[in-house]
């Protein structure tokens, strides 16, 4: 069985009729979700670990999204012609957005965009301060403050506390540490805490408290952890917590109460419409001359074979390009009748029949992604572990072990600038040089060496143009060759 380590890409290059891919179902159009990492955002939507997005990825597909993560320079992303409908700007990690990123943010909304904000408590990497550049531009602003809830009917923590929208039908929506936020008077869908929930000021604010001669920093009215503001053709939707949308568990992140329908209520708020059914499977067969048949996998939410951001289009492209048939389908049939089988970073596990049949498979390549876990060297797990939280299996787990291969929640990155690290990289290859992005690490049984590995995420168009020398994958169908 052939292991190969690589990666995937985003792709917003159309694929011509010789490919020929069936027509896209006519229909609603389907709204393009994209959630900014280039500021060095903390959680993945395809980490499927304890404090990853997955599993909001898979709640946006199944709802009709096109979903994608976007690595690339915003004022790119938002000049370009196929701008994302609603973009969600995580907490940024020490990377402050400069003035023309701020600039063309308002321009999206002006112009119909959908921004969903997020921010931290008590200032938490700064993000705060950054998300206020923006949040600025209408009317909102997030505090440094830290919201409690210390009332007995609270059977979580002080800090895990629970909000409620009206207007978007949810009435226990779970959030992990949250601020407040200043809100203008016309803000609607506004996230209230409950009214036993109080804050804990800011240094600032209890100074500025001291000078005015004792008076208190802490609003009379029921804390507001967001909502949202129309602007322009566009809307804004503010929340003041990043965790709500962990993979988690049944007592944090978006498996707890209303979260869920909390999230997918304000992604369809800010798309302006309705959520789209889901599209029809749509089946890739690039018939070449052949030098090798190869299956892309495309169950268990793996990375699609489309033209958006995280599809595969462009990738099976220049496979076919050299002269490889490319399949890419939900249902796989009989694998031994293809040289390799790839799959792209699943984000549900397969079952034990599937994993029979996928190994049955001549070769197999896997583009995996770097996971979070609940390790003790995770300074974040501590305080969960000793709540009892788990950690979730890797969907990926079946075939790594059946090799020995250990995938490790590890993504490397390489320093910049003063607290800033970049996770995307270059890495000398074979031929030439390729970029690499959120690469992880590979651990093999014992005596063997422990490798770097692409990212599922390597070569997205969407940020870094990807070339025929950034795909190494290749082999002569007629021999033992493994992938290469």
């Amino acid at each position: 069985l052939g292991f190969l380590p690589c990666a995937l890409l985003w792709s917003t290059v159309a694929v011509g009729p010789a490919m020929g891919v069936p027509a896209e179902p006519q229909g609603t159009p389907v709204a393009h979700v994209v959630f900014d990492v280039s500021h060095n955002q903390p959680w993945s939507l395809w980490d499927t670990g304890f404090f990853g997005y997955s599993e909001a990825a898979i709640l946006l597909r199944t709802a009709g999204y096109d979903v994608a993560e976007s690595g690339a320079p915003l004022v790119s992303v938002l000049s370009r012609p196929n701008s994302p409908d609603v973009l969600v700007l995580g907490p940024p990690q020490y990377i402050p957005y400069s003035e023309e990123e701020t600039d063309q943010l308002y321009r999206f909304v002006q112009r119909g965009g959908g921004l969903l904000l997020i921010g931290e408590h008590e200032d938490f990497y700064s993000a705060n301060t950054f998300q206020n550049k923006i949040a600025e531009h209408f009317g909102g602003k997030f505090r440094s403050d830290l919201v409690k809830d210390p009332a007995p009917s609270n059977s979580r923590r002080d800090e895990w506390i629970s909000g409620e929208a009206d207007e978007l039908g949810v009435r226990d929506v779970g959030l992990y540490a949250a601020a407040s936020i200043q809100l203008p008077d016309e803000a609607s869908r506004r996230l209230l805490a409950r009214p036993t929930a109080m804050r804990e000021p800011s240094r600032e604010e209890i100074i500025a408290a001291q000078l005015r001669m004792g008076e208190s920093p802490l609003p009379s009215k029921r804390i507001v952890l967001g909502g949202g503001v129309d602007s322009g053709s566009g809307r804004v939707y503010f929340i003041s917590d990043s965790e709500f949308l962990w993979n988690g568990n049944r007592s944090i992140g978006i498996d707890y109460g209303d979260s869920r329908t909390f999230f997918l209520n304000v992604v369809s708020w800010l798309a302006g419409r309705s959520t789209a059914p889901p599209k029809a499977s749509v089946t890739l067969d690039a018939a070449t001359a052949e030098q090798g048949r190869i299956f892309i996998d495309q169950r268990h939410f793996s990375r699609p074979i489309s033209d958006g951001r995280s599809g595969l289009r462009r990738f099976a492209q220049l496979l076919a390009a050299k002269g490889d048939s490319v399949v890419a389908s939900e249902h796989p049939g009989d694998l031994s009748r293809f040289d390799a089988v790839i799959l792209v970073n699943p984000l549900e596990t397969y079952s034990e029949a599937e994993v029979q049949q996928l190994l049955s498979a001549p070769r197999l390549a896997i583009y995996a992604e770097a996971y979070s876990s609940l390790s003790s060297s995770n300074a974040f797990a501590i305080p969960l572990r000793m709540l009892g939280a788990t950690a979730r299996p890797h969907p990926l787990a079946p075939f790594l072990e059946s090799a020995s291969i250990e995938l490790t929640p590890m993504m490397l990155t390489e320093s910049t600038s003063g607290l800033s690290a970049s996770v995307s990289f270059s890495v000398p290859m074979q031929k030439g040089t390729a970029r690499f992005f959120r690469a992880g690490v590979l651990r093999s049984a014992p005596g063997f060496e422990t490798v770097v590995s692409a990212g599922s995420a390597w070569g997205e168009s969407v940020a870094f143009n990807l070339r025929e020398a950034d795909v190494p994958v290749s082999f002569d169908s007629q021999s033992d060759v493994r992938p290469a």
